[in-house]
């Protein structure tokens, strides 16, 4: 049982605490029209948190506060990362969120309080950082006298474009490996 929510420095008040999680895996088809199961992977997408929870009419402004809480955007408009305390999120290996797709509350009359449901989406997943770790390899070469620069670093004539070319494959090949 899940007793513990921390979204940076703030503890998610309330009561019945549980928290979900969930991940996308997406697979395409790719057999056609046969009967063949042959699917390419098009990756894993961020893994997402459902949180439900009870929190009691006369704490009001501890309602109101979450719901602050959750709306906080950063000064670029984006909505604020929090570092996740929490069993469920922390054995998924979820780090870092941020509050997407919902939130909602509801009277709950029989028990005299709101119940609140949101939802938190993963930030910078092991597979996103590990997407931006290939794409950074993919993007160093090396230049005429053994220095290493990124390609956009890199003004060459057209002959010297295919040796360096191979040369950075090789060094994504050996980086690879």
């Amino acid at each position: 049982m899940n007793t513990f929510l921390r979204l940076g420095n703030y503890n998610v008040p309330g009561y019945n605490l549980n928290v979900s999680g969930g991940m996308e895996i997406w697979d395409e088809e790719i057999s056609g029209e046969t009967s063949g199961t042959d699917v390419v992977n098009k990756g894993i997408k961020a893994k997402t948190l459902s949180v439900s929870l009870s929190i009691r009419f006369k704490d009001k402004d501890k309602l109101r506060e979450l719901i602050r809480v959750l709306e906080t955007k950063e000064p670029n408009g984006e909505m604020k990362i929090y570092t996740i305390a929490n069993r469920t999120a922390n054995m998924g290996g979820i780090t870092q969120v941020r509050c997407s797709s919902s939130v909602g509350w509801k009277e709950e009359s029989q028990i005299r309080a709101w119940s609140v449901s949101f939802s938190l989406r993963e930030h910078l997943s092991v597979p996103e950082r590990v997407e931006q770790q290939q794409k950074g390899v993919a993007a160093i070469s090396e230049g005429e006298e053994g220095i290493v620069s990124t390609a956009e670093s890199l003004v060459q004539p057209a002959s010297t474009l295919d040796t360096s070319l191979d040369k950075l494959l090789k060094m994504t090949d050996k980086v690879l490996s």
